[in-house]
């Protein structure tokens, strides 16, 4: 005979893969516009947030294609803006999964790109993600993306109710 749960098994083998397939895309969707929607007002005194566009890749050319920036993410420093295309698709399709968001942060006095903010490995059920981020070097020390970190994170622990963030440290990156 079956095992206790064995029933519960069957009855899966029933739906069909699609179906199954549709619903986890479709609560992908649901938690990625969550993201965007939390995420679409935040601001501090100096800097916004917003979700990346193809129009920010000439800025993140600029930033992304500064070895000392670089030196200390888990990709290569951007040579042109193809490299920005092929990382942008990379953004696009985590963002397509629900689990991830990537951000640009603005200096809000003039709108220019100054870096970006990624939150990844969003898990809706543990309530927890992990976070990076890229500084142009011309705005180190500034206290900037201190102001960022502030005000994301104050959107996912209030609008979204995350309960954990984390974020990896080189110790040579202070």
């Amino acid at each position: 005979g079956l095992a206790p749960v064995g029933w519960l098994i069957d009855l899966f083998k029933e739906i069909p893969l699609s179906v199954v397939l549709r619903e986890q895309l479709r609560v992908a969707r649901d938690e990625a516009a969550r993201l965007d929607a939390a995420l679409a007002t935040c601001e501090a005194d100096r800097v916004a947030l917003r979700p990346v566009a193809a129009t920010d890749l000439p800025a993140l050319l600029a930033i992304n294609g500064d070895p000392q920036v670089t030196q200390f993410l888990p990709y290569a420093t951007w040579l042109s803006l193809d490299d920005g295309a092929a990382w942008l698709a990379r953004m696009e399709a985590l963002g397509a999964t629900g689990t991830g968001q990537q951000l640009v942060v603005v200096r809000r006095a003039d709108a220019a790109v100054i870096g970006t903010l990624l939150l990844f490995k969003h898990d809706a059920g543990s309530q927890r993600l992990e976070l990076g981020y890229v500084l142009a070097r011309a705005h180190w020390g500034q206290g900037l993306m201190r102001e960022a970190l502030q005000a994301v994170c104050g959107q996912l622990f209030g609008t979204l109710g995350v309960r954990r963030i984390e974020a990896e440290v080189n110790p040579a990156n202070v």
